[in-house]
């Protein structure tokens, strides 16, 4: 099962993208992007808006396990 707050961080680093700039891609506050980052797993409308932001395809962003 993916960690969906951690793959958020990873594809953060990535592609270089603070916290900062994704709430401002996504028209919603740093503290709400860390609560996204803090969870393991998010509705899907969610995470296809933090896809979209991230530039990044949502079955690559399912398709990498974060490490264990």
């Amino acid at each position: 099962m993916i960690d969906v707050g951690e793959r958020i961080r990873q594809v953060q680093v990535e592609h270089n993208i603070s916290g900062a700039e994704l709430a401002r891609r996504l028209d919603t506050s740093p503290q709400q992007v860390s609560r996204w980052r803090s969870q393991q797993d998010l509705k899907m409308g969610t995470l296809k808006k933090i896809c979209i932001a991230l530039e990044i395809q949502l079955h690559d962003f399912l398709d990498k396990k974060s490490p264990d």
